[in-house]
């Protein structure tokens, strides 16, 4: 026999589909429903990520520089209890966790129920410098840095627009 290898279908229980089916993607990879669609799907995986497009995007770097609080003012902004665990927290070089400040209401200083929310659609658990950026960086669609716009835009829209990217609309 020659010529070229012939696809077939992976069976709905074998490992590699499960595993390929479990991954939150922010846009959707061709379908894994064939072993060449789980070949592009890797391949896709394992490509540098694109290039920024006409938003601007937090480099890291200016993330860790973003206004922030200690993890005992953190704590004390919540009322002597631990933060909770939907708050971005960025490793501190001096050492230490650093909670960015914008998550904090101005007036009440507690956090904003839409960065809890938010955070937690974009694994900030997981990815906080990924959910940061997100907050950080110029939004076409919202007209505005997301952070910037706590307590201006209704928490619903703040909330539809993570919503958005991770669900790839």
């Amino acid at each position: 026999m020659s010529g070229a290898p012939t696809t077939l279908p992976l069976p709905l229980d074998h490992p590699v589909r499960i595993a390929l089916e479990s991954v939150r993607l922010v846009a959707a990879p061709p379908g894994p429903t064939t072993v060449a669609g789980a070949q592009e799907l890797l391949a896709l995986l394992s490509s540098p990520p694109p290039s920024p497009g006409p938003e601007a995007t937090a480099a890291p770097d200016q993330l860790l520089l973003a206004q922030a609080l200690s993890a005992e003012e953190a704590r004390a902004r919540c009322g002597g209890a631990a933060p909770p665990p939907e708050l971005i927290r960025l490793p501190d070089p001096q050492g230490g966790d650093r909670y960015p400040e914008f998550q904090f209401a101005t007036c009440s200083g507690t956090p904003y129920e839409a960065v809890l929310q938010d955070n937690r659609l974009l694994l900030a658990d997981i990815d906080p410098l990924g959910a940061a950026a997100w907050w950080l960086s110029g939004s076409t669609w919202l007209g505005g840095t997301p952070a910037s716009l706590l307590g201006r835009l209704p928490d619903q829209q703040l909330v539809g627009a993570a919503s958005a990217l991770v669900e790839g609309d």
